[in-house]
């Protein structure tokens, strides 16, 4: 057959120019602040709390309920992002407050022994606001879908737990920020105060205690590499899991 153009010939792939290696100062600059990562309250904290509750797989919850010790630690560039965003806010709102009381940030809560950490109390407003990075990918995905389980149970348990502290509390905000695009892309997700679903995902946790990991189904994902017990090799499923490389494991 005759085209009816000359056909252009594809241009062969680039090769993708070498890394140099990181020299001895930059080994001890990147294994400096990955110590700092592992070792923050956060990476420490022994007691599950508000932002793990509403994890849809009941294995991985499972696994901090037993204290089990992580096996997969991942890259900290994305936790540092949110750390760096989240410190950078409260800054803002503290100086944009100057002692009004208006601007109440990194509340600790407790509601039903879970403890957490509010990012931002507009009592003026009577809203709580949680602050998220991500990709624009996954923003356009949270903008169409919602966002996901474990978000809202943690929103709603920081509501629940202001609330039971006497704060009057009556709208929620999860405002999301792409860390790869600009400010004017924010998007937030809106809802009220509703604390059925905070009770809901505890009571499904407190179910759970007691029980070994390896007796407690898991729900793979895309996002098992991120969980901290997450080993593609395993075969002992009270010590890791190998999450979404294959089908739930038989027991």
């Amino acid at each position: 057959m005759t085209l009816p153009f000359e056909p252009v010939p594809a241009e062969p792939a680039k090769p993708k120019p070498e890394r140099p290696p990181l020299s001895a100062l930059g080994m001890l600059i990147t294994s400096n602040i990955e110590l700092g990562v592992i070792t923050s309250r956060r990476s420490l904290q022994a007691t599950i709390g508000a932002s793990e509750v509403g994890y849809p797989c009941a294995r991985r919850l499972a696994y901090r309920l037993t204290a089990t010790p992580g096996c997969n630690l991942g890259d900290p560039m994305r936790l540092l992002i949110g750390t760096g965003v989240h410190l950078a806010l409260e800054e803002i709102h503290h100086r944009l407050d100057r002692s009004a009381g208006r601007f109440l940030t990194e509340i600790p809560t407790v509601y039903r022994d879970i403890p957490g950490q509010a990012d931002l109390l507009d009592t003026y407003l009577h809203t709580v606001i949680d602050w998220k990075t991500c990709s624009k990918d996954r923003l356009a995905k949270y903008t169409k879908d919602g966002p996901p389980a474990n978000y809202r149970v943690q929103l709603q348990i920081y509501a629940a737990g202001l609330i039971e502290a006497g704060f009057d509390v009556q709208q929620l905000g999860m405002v999301f920020m792409p860390y790869d695009g600009a400010l004017s892309s924010t998007w937030v997700w809106e809802t009220k105060p509703d604390p059925t679903e905070a009770d809901a995902a505890i009571d499904r946790l407190d179910s759970l205690r007691g029980k070994a990991p390896a007796d407690v189904p898991a729900t793979p994902d895309r996002l098992c590499g991120y969980c901290a017990h997450y080993n593609p090799a395993s075969t002992d499923f009270n010590r890791a899991c190998p999450g979404n490389t294959r089908k739930e494991p038989v027991q």
